[in-house]
């Protein structure tokens, strides 16, 4: 008797657990639809530290148990099921444009039906979800244009800046991800695209496959993981093995090898908001190799650049950095 009652017991708390990862994400959605509405996002530890102090205190008992505890299932299922329409009712309504203060997310209508468009400032970064569940993951001076629905024989997306993206596999309908210089097509991957204006343009692939083709040439090529293809000046695509750059980006750090000092300060005024002031050395071209976490502030990094071949860096007022 015991073991059927430990095995039920075990059942319902897996149950439980279920409820409360799929609540989870569907709170991770509505985070994102706050840039939109400008609604605070929810508490989800408190709340579900509620619900366990009002009713998972006591061990539930073997059949009576869940005809006493089936309800909280099921009402917890209808408040996600609820949620969740009214979560795809709010992101699909026109919404009028909104700059987040000091988030420096600003969405809006873009050209053409059903289009949108989010632009992330300098010293900032947005992550957002789109309608057919692509996870997108947007750098400092940031902009990218898609559809609130992709009704479609194509998945297209425009992107000025750098953004990683987790593409939703499906075959029927590829993902495209355009920019002013090339052109990346996949089915369902891991991968990040680099396309800032003053940077080469640059793909790093994660997981999957992807196709990079470039608008200069009639050239293009498949990339395996672990591989990044940049774009030279006059638009031949060169593939190479991955310096792990864009992938310790998205863990949160900045990773440079054998890069000039000159785009290192490209990427940190980005990052922090910063420009670059007074340049009185030679130093920026020098290649260096450097490992950094951006939790650290703008002061703690360039004291850490200074450790590397003799460099004289110094933030002045206003966050700008002059190389001495």
């Amino acid at each position: 008797m015991s073991t059927m009652q430990d095995k039920k017991d075990r059942e319902w708390y897996t149950a439980v657990d279920e409820l409360r990862n799929e609540f989870g994400d569907w709170i991770d959605e509505v985070g994102q639809a706050q840039v939109r509405r400008q609604v605070p996002k929810p508490d989800v530890e408190a709340q579900w530290r509620r619900f366990e102090r009002e009713h998972l205190t006591e061990r539930p008992p073997v059949a009576v148990g869940f005809r006493r505890y089936g309800w909280m299932g099921g009402a917890l299922a209808a408040c996600l099921l609820i949620g969740f329409f009214l979560f795809r009712r709010m992101a699909t309504e026109e919404t009028a444009p909104y700059v987040g203060g000091p988030t420096g997310v600003r969405v809006e209508a873009a050209a053409g039906e059903g289009m949108e468009s989010v632009t992330v400032a300098r010293g900032c970064s947005h992550r957002l979800v789109l309608a057919d569940g692509t996870r997108v993951h947007l750098s400092p001076e940031s902009w990218l244009v898609y559809p609130r629905v992709f009704d479609g024989p194509e998945r297209r997306v425009q992107l000025q800046g750098e953004a990683y993206f987790e593409v939703q596999p499906d075959a029927a309908k590829p993902f495209r991800v355009e920019t002013d210089k090339a052109q990346v097509c996949v089915l369902g991957t891991h991968f990040t695209v680099r396309a800032y204006a003053d940077v080469p343009y640059r793909v790093s692939l994660m997981e999957g496959a992807v196709r990079v083709k470039s608008l200069q040439r009639a050239d293009s090529l498949v990339m395996k993981p672990g591989e990044d293809v940049s774009l030279s000046v006059g638009g031949e695509l060169e593939i190479r093995p991955t310096d792990g750059q864009a992938e310790m980006w998205q863990k949160g750090f900045f990773c440079y090898d054998n890069t000039s000092l000159r785009d290192i300060l490209k990427d940190v005024c980005r990052f922090y908001d910063a420009s670059l002031g007074e340049v009185r050395s030679a130093s920026m071209d020098k290649k260096l190799h450097f490992k950094a976490p951006h939790t650290l502030t703008l002061e703690e990094l360039v004291e850490r650049i200074n450790s590397l071949q003799g460099l004289t860096l110094v933030v002045k007022a206003n966050r700008q950095i002059n190389v001495e």
